[in-house]
């Protein structure tokens, strides 16, 4: 089986007790929309949580957010060829499989394609405070490259879109934060984005990064929380239900959402 989630920030609580409600094996795939945190200090607090993640019963297929580290070759990772596109990978941890922007999968007998990064809206408080950002948290002339010659080989047709945000008319604007400026908002990625979805045909595009759980239409859905399986969506695993996720706030988690500062 192959699942999808939405932003993580560094708490994987949740993705545990999908796998045990679900049953899941090494077999299975779970891919997570970018905010997964696991190369957020770059040190031995990164090491200690994927020790953990990667004893769960699952492969993951994590696509690049705005809330981590690129993999390099310095932070240890090395390419690898997956399922007909391209993943990084650390040797320690076989099933964490951090996806290149400009891959296009095979998953399940479909083709799902790869485009991460984003902006920071918090980007300015984090410096303020002396917290972590990423200069490179949205894709560069080298990813954007990769994307288009992918979709070039593809004769501009796949099943699936992966991305961490999404093209800007498609944005759930509704959910924006009152107090950002949305002017100062940096949105080259989703114009960018849009660019791509005017020239591809896709069956579903699936993102995160706005940190609600929701179907923008049928072609468009947004993910947080919840774990729907790839092939026809459907929910297996509904976040709001679990109460023992209310509350918990993730070491990787900068402090601004603690204070009420809802990072997207």
């Amino acid at each position: 089986m192959v699942y999808v989630t939405g932003d993580v920030h560094g708490y994987f609580g949740r993705i545990g007790r999908f796998c045990c409600s679900a049953g899941t094996t090494r077999d299975d795939v779970l891919v997570v929309l970018g905010d997964h945190c696991l190369n957020f200090w770059g040190d031995s607090a990164d090491d200690e949580l994927k020790r953990r993640v990667s004893r769960f019963p699952v492969t993951m297929l994590l696509v690049h957010g705005n809330h981590e580290m690129r993999p390099t070759e310095r932070l240890g990772y090395h390419e690898r060829p997956w399922r007909g596109g391209v993943v990084y990978v650390q040797d320690r941890y076989p099933s964490l499989l951090f996806a290149k922007d400009g891959s296009v999968f095979d998953l399940e007998g479909s083709t799902c394609l790869v485009a991460g990064g984003a902006y920071s809206i918090d980007k300015e408080f984090r410096l303020a405070d002396g917290r972590r950002w990423f200069a490179d948290e949205q894709p560069g002339a080298v990813e954007r490259a990769n994307v288009e010659r992918a979709c070039e080989r593809a004769g501009w047709r796949v099943d699936y879109v992966f991305s961490h945000t999404c093209p800007i008319e498609r944005r759930p604007t509704d959910v924006f934060l009152a107090r950002v400026n949305q002017r100062e908002v940096d949105t080259s990625t989703e114009e960018w984005l849009s660019g791509i979805a005017e020239r591809l045909t896709y069956r579903r595009w699936l993102h995160g990064h706005f940190h609600v759980d929701r179907r923008v239409d049928d072609d468009m859905w947004t993910l947080f929380r919840d774990v729907i399986e790839l092939d026809g969506g459907r929910k297996v695993y509904d976040a709001e239900a679990d109460a023992a996720f209310c509350g918990e706030i993730s070491p990787a988690t900068p402090a601004s959402v603690a204070s009420g500062f809802s990072l997207r």
